[in-house]
């Protein structure tokens, strides 16, 4: 068992990676007036509008506080937009599928913010449909105990192990959830983690693979419950396992939801709650550099040569482009720096966004909204094809 005591600090910036809006006690965060005379001025200044960053602003406006955002592109939403193509095609640039709440009877809780109320979301047919060479999969929507009794009908053999992985899933949550509770109540002594939660310990310090490996046996199986780590950039066998089976647990027992109206949907939603609690958004403002002062960034200045002054920045853009282009603390940055540089470079993505002058999907009957597709079960030979850009 890992000596959390010797990690504390790693250990807490995994922990808090994996709350949600909808965790946070919003009424023990300091409120703000949201009044400034310079215009120029604000609370906080936020770098890109990806729903990093809108929710970011969104949480500071919450609260009182006056946000800018800042955004290079036309739109605000980054993942979450749509674009349209003549012929009256339009796509969305990436979210396709996301679990939200519901009050009465309708889909339209966004986890941590109840008061945006427009977006309306419609629950997938299926959840997902896998298919690998000698299985067909799909997973039913909002309904766990049925995909494990799926599995073990595919896998009588591997009953107890299939049964105890999901069982040990669920059981991490509940540890996640009593550790921010006690978090929440004052504080914990590390060194008691281990002991007092001690499926959390294990989740966040094993990778995705090693906790399969350690409940089945079967290489198909393992490859099928792990049919989502496309998602998260690696393989099971590099994957640490808090990050896949926190949101997979809550994915297959919450279900996945498409926004009415596509994903700009829920950008826009998100702009509207800033704007009317008097926050701003700036889009076709790139910013070039962040203004540093003593080691604290108190601003920043786009490339129009306009600077903007914030108490806080929050930059929603990639660790690169922060620390190597927008700042200049390489000395006082220095060890962080050096283990950027030892980063390996994550994989590349390729889309295609198709547009067909017929009906396909209604014409073969196609029910699916989301398909992996697997030739294999072997995911780390899948991972270097991916590295070796062998499509």
């Amino acid at each position: 068992m890992p000596d959390l005591s010797l990690e504390r600090r790693d250990f807490l910036k995994i922990i808090l990676g994996g709350i949600s809006m909808a965790a946070l006690d919003w009424s023990v965060f300091p409120v703000g007036t949201g009044a400034g005379t310079n215009p120029d001025e604000f609370d906080a200044v936020i770098i890109g509008s990806g729903l990093g960053g809108l929710s970011c602003a969104a949480a500071f406006a919450r609260q009182g506080f006056r946000p800018l955002v800042l955004e290079q592109h036309d739109k605000a939403g980054g993942y979450a937009t749509s674009f349209k193509r003549p012929g009256g095609f339009e796509f969305d640039v990436s979210l396709h599928s996301t679990t939200v709440g519901e009050r009465s009877g309708i889909h339209n809780l966004i986890p941590g913010f109840p008061e945006i109320e427009e977006v309306e979301f419609v629950p997938h047919t299926d959840l997902y449909r896998v298919i690998f060479p000698d299985y067909d999969i799909r997973v039913a929507q909002r309904d766990l105990p049925g995909y494990i009794n799926q599995l073990v009908g595919l896998f009588p053999e591997e009953e107890a192990g299939i049964r105890a992985l999901f069982k040990e899933m669920k059981g991490f949550l509940n540890d996640f959830n009593g550790f921010m509770q006690a978090m929440a109540k004052g504080g914990l002594d590390m060194s008691e983690v281990p002991v007092k939660f001690p499926l959390l310990a294990k989740y966040s310090f094993f990778t995705w693979g090693r906790i399969v490996d350690s409940h089945l046996s079967n290489p198909k199986l393992k490859a099928i419950v792990s049919a989502q780590w496309g998602y998260y950039g690696l393989p099971p066998s590099k994957l640490a396992s808090f990050y896949y089976a926190m949101p997979n647990i809550g994915y297959l027992e919450e279900g996945g939801y498409y926004p009415k109206g596509r994903s700009q949907t829920i950008s826009n939603a998100f702009v509207n709650y800033i704007e009317a609690r008097g926050g701003k958004l700036m889009l076709k403002t790139k910013v070039e550099k962040i203004l540093v002062k003593d080691h604290a960034a108190y601003g920043v200045r786009t490339k129009d040569g306009r600077e903007y002054k914030g108490r806080v920045v929050v930059s929603n853009a990639n660790a690169i482009d922060t620390f190597r282009n927008m700042m200049h603390e390489e000395e006082f940055l220095k060890d962080y720096l050096g283990r950027l540089d030892g980063y390996s470079m994550s994989q590349s993505c390729f889309q295609v966004f198709l547009g067909l002058d017929r009906d396909l999907v209604g014409e073969l009957g196609i029910k699916d909204s989301e398909i992996f597709f697997e030739t294999g079960y072997d995911s780390d030979a899948g991972y270097q094809s991916i590295l070796d850009a062998d499509v």
